[in-house]
């Protein structure tokens, strides 16, 4: 029987079925002290045949063992070695050849010499459903995110596909991700070009903790939403577990970073990749536009090289472009193409981009925008960053909401048409039509998203146990999270039902708008 194992094959060690080999008797209270604990585990046997699957600990009570392939239920032998008199599994007494009958979740226990002397580990147990696994060993701890650290890498992809090992770089990434939360986000950057799960082949990654999101499914909404509307490129994707330095650190989101490429962001050598940062002061280099007082910083040219710097000829270009764009959009001749805003911007991607992120509710967005080359139209994508939407967080008259307060951010609530330059542009009769007329095709696709997403949900249902068993963050109030569930079976349904809800209202919020326009 074929299935997908991470094996590790060993020469048995004296005496290791010897701590098993215990009957269920426990002394009294007068007995010596022992703290339980274990020091080695695996499981053989069934349909592993003469192999061994390595049980992986990675805190003090929480156990991952790695059965893809198998189904639930298999019955193997444990085999362990710690300080312990008695060992069960599922309240069954494990000795040397004891069959366990293995499900997603199990409860190891240890005893020493009486009751008291008792330790519990959560034993995860992952089937059927294989998630590629990335195993990340560093020459020195991640410090931050602007420095690379020397790192070898193991791609573990499906059965019967090759493995990738390779070395290369990591650090952190993000702002508050990196900086606020215990599950961290990192950038990649591989010694050589690797075809990564599929994906198109690159040096440069990035794993998204998505640890707000305890759907794990925002970014497979925004990224199948943006892809389904047409956007020239969207990053590609695939969840993966994730091991850093022998822990397990749960359940990531690898994607292509966002940069100029073929297979990107397609962009001529004078061209610009700009993002409009909220944290743009913490870049080495950014614009400002005169109007609007808007900031940018920079993807391409790449600041951080000296490609771009202050006063030269690229920073000089881009700032007088996005001047003279806001002037257009503000205070230009709307119905003039050649002359007012469409002079400068891409109408096609712009009514994309707004469509994906209105539908989203995102609130905490991070805007790309791409010039391919001088003289050419500034267009908008790709989109990144989907944490804060689909009804997660909501604002207020000082910021972000926190729980306990009742959330005024709702599903019917216009986000993007009155934010970025959007609220100017639904002013132009042509620019709604555009929207309006872009909606009727996409939404008879709206099938195709909901199979989509379907199937990610259904991909990941498995490897989410072990996620969250590494981060007990179900059925509690993160950051500036207002709703939450006890599981993650309701957290999906509750986006689910979320966006079929926000699709009726947009498809009534767009209507209105065109025929109010007309």
């Amino acid at each position: 029987m074929k299935h997908c194992l991470k094996i590790i094959s060993l020469i048995l060690l004296a005496g290791l079925f010897g701590a098993c080999q215990v009957k269920e008797e426990i002394p009294g209270d007068n007995v010596p002290k022992m703290f339980p604990a274990l020091t080695e585990f695996h499981f053989s046997g069934g349909d592993l045949g003469d192999e061994i699957a390595e049980c992986n600990q990675v805190s003090t009570d929480l156990i991952t063992l790695d059965l893809r392939g198998l189904e639930e239920g298999v019955e193997l032998v444990p085999s362990a070695e710690g300080r312990f008199k008695l060992l069960k599994i599922n309240d069954q007494a494990v000795s040397s050849g004891t069959k366990i009958a293995l499900y997603r979740e199990n409860t190891v226990t240890l005893f020493g010499y009486n009751a008291s002397q008792k330790r519990e580990y959560r034993l995860i147990v992952s089937f059927n459903e294989y998630v590629p696994k990335i195993t990340i060993t560093t020459k020195a701890p991640i410090a931050d995110k602007f420095n690379y650290v020397d790192a070898s890498f193991v791609f573990s992809d499906f059965p019967g596909k090759e493995t990738i090992e390779t070395t290369g770089g990591i650090h952190g990434r993000g702002n508050s991700t990196w900086l606020v939360y215990p599950k961290k986000p990192y950038r990649i950057k591989l010694s050589e070009a690797e075809k990564i799960f599929g994906m198109k082949k690159d040096k440069d990654w990035v794993l998204l903790a998505e640890y707000c999101d305890k759907s794990l499914m925002r970014n497979a909404y925004i990224n199948t939403i943006s892809k389904t509307v047409g956007l020239p490129w969207n990053p590609g994707t695939i969840h993966v577990s994730l091991y850093l330095n022998g822990q397990y650190e749960g359940l990531y989101l690898l994607t292509e970073a966002v940069e100029d490429g073929k297979n990107k962001v397609d962009i001529e050598p004078d061209g610009f990749i700009i993002e409009n940062d909220n944290y743009w002061n913490q870049e080495p280099l950014y614009v400002r536009t005169d109007m609007q007082g808007r900031c940018y910083t920079f993807k391409y040219p790449d600041a951080d090289d000296k490609e771009i710097v202050s006063g030269d000829d690229n920073f000089n270009y881009i700032k007088k472009f996005l001047d003279e764009m806001e002037y257009a959009i503000y205070y230009g001749d709307m119905a003039n193409e050649a002359k007012g805003y469409r002079k400068y911007v891409d109408v096609d991607s712009w009514a994309k981009w707004f469509i994906t992120q209105e539908i989203m509710g995102n609130l905490d967005t991070n805007p790309f925008l791409a010039l391919k080359t001088r003289g050419a139209k500034l267009e908008f994508y790709p989109v990144w960053d989907a944490e804060w939407s689909m009804g997660l967080a909501s604002p207020g008259d000082n910021g972000w909401q926190v729980y306990p307060e009742t959330p005024r951010y709702t599903v019917e609530t216009e986000v993007w048409s009155h934010a970025f330059y959007f609220e100017r542009l639904f002013q132009d009769p042509y620019f709604v039509k555009y929207v309006y007329d872009t909606w009727q095709t996409f939404k008879a696709k709206l099938p195709e998203v909901r199979q989509a997403v379907a199937a990610e949900a259904d991909y990941i249902k498995e490897a989410q146990v072990e996620n969250f068993a590494r981060w007990d963050v179900l059925g509690k109030p993160i950051s500036v999270g207002l709703y939450f569930f006890d599981t993650w079976e309701e957290e999906v349904a509750y986006i689910a039902d979320w966006f079929d809800r926000r699709v009726d209202w947009f498809g009534t919020f767009i209507t209105n708008r065109y025929y109010q326009s007309r």
